[in-house]
């Protein structure tokens, strides 16, 4: 992702306190063999997640939920 930097919050000035990034996608960049019907697919991706600190996660337990009706 090409991100546009629109804001820093500082969440903590304390050790280890750290800031809040927040960014404008600007582009997007992704292999054409992990589109599948104009969407990423996950399954291909494999994608992680930061959790915090040096810990990340790895995202293989997926699951749907619908939007409650208004």
């Amino acid at each position: 992702m090409e991100c546009r930097l629109l804001q820093i919050v500082d969440v903590s000035a304390r050790p280890l306190g750290g800031s809040l990034v927040l960014g404008e996608i600007v582009r997007f960049h992704v292999d054409d063999a992990l589109i599948e019907n104009y969407k990423i697919d996950p399954g291909k991706l494999h994608p992680i997640g930061r959790m915090g600190g040096p810990t990340y996660t790895r995202t293989t337990d997926r699951f749907d939920m619908n939007r409650p009706p208004r």
